[in-house]
């Protein structure tokens, strides 16, 4: 599956006509990313779920591509890569970013997959990247750089740039295998679950967050127990979403009453 999944990509980059746009979109689209997103969607939609992962992993890489840029986190290298705007120029990065977001709903909307269903994933994707998700949550992490903020405003930051991108994966997936309202509420919940971990467990890594060091170990217990309750209402288990919480799992965690249960239920019950 992963070598599908990186055929789709390669073949989706051949739909761009200047060569220097699609080297740039290469770069970017190839530079060692786990395809965690994707293989999210894979993980239960299987093959019929390839030209949505493809596309989720291509506004994935947008992001990265424009959170890099000298007006936002200004960064200069990338998993050990010097970041697009670096390698190329910084309007090349602009333009490659959309681009891919672009070329994304491009490909979803040539899927096979149903018409309903292409419209109902198509509406996913951009709620979940556009002006009240994704996009507020990078304008709020601008906003509030050099400054202490509440707890519950870091938990909205990291559930817009960060979770909502993980439950758009894991809800696609569900949507293409008509899972039951059951399940695909559990999917969205791990999504929330995962992503605020996946987030926290970075911020913890690079020292780089306004929440206290204290707050984010604490936050990491609680939502990782919560992660595997999720896991554990599956009619069906997924190897793969196991797999991937277990490496975010190093943190020592503490039993977990059930009132912290219930608190941390409410952090990651949206959608």
């Amino acid at each position: 599956m992963q070598f599908l999944l990186e055929e789709k990509l390669e073949n989706s980059l051949l739909k761009i006509s200047n060569q220097r746009l699609r080297d740039a979109s290469q770069y970017a689209l190839f530079s060692g990313g786990k395809r965690l997103r994707p293989k999210m969607l894979l993980s239960i939609a299987g093959n019929e779920g390839l030209d949505i992962a493809a596309a989720i992993e291509m506004i994935h890489t947008y992001t990265l591509i424009h959170d890099d840029l000298p007006a936002m986190d200004n960064d200069d290298f990338r998993r050990g890569k010097p970041t697009l705007h670096k390698a190329f120029d910084e309007s090349t990065a602009i333009l490659v970013g959309d681009l891919l977001l672009t070329l994304a709903f491009e490909i979803v909307s040539e899927s096979l997959l149903p018409s309903a269903l292409i419209v109902k994933i198509t509406n996913l994707i951009a709620k979940n990247v556009g002006a009240n998700s994704l996009i507020e949550g990078q304008f709020l992490d601008l906003q509030s750089k050099n400054q202490t903020i509440s707890w519950q405003d870091y938990q909205k930051i990291a559930s817009y740039k960060t979770a909502n991108l993980f439950t758009t994966a894991l809800l696609s997936g569900a949507y293409i295998k008509n899972l039951s309202q059951d399940e695909i509420a559990t999917y969205s919940q791990f999504g929330q679950t995962f992503g605020l971990l996946f987030q926290m467990k970075d911020d913890l890594k690079d020292q780089n967050s306004q929440a206290s060091s204290e707050e984010l170990e604490k936050g990491c217990n609680l939502l990782f127990f919560h992660a595997e309750h999720l896991l554990s209402k599956l009619s069906s288990p997924n190897r793969f979403l196991s797999d991937c919480l277990s490496s975010l799992s190093k943190m020592a965690v503490t039993e977990m009453s059930d009132q912290t249960f219930n608190a941390v239920s409410i952090i990651s019950k949206n959608a």
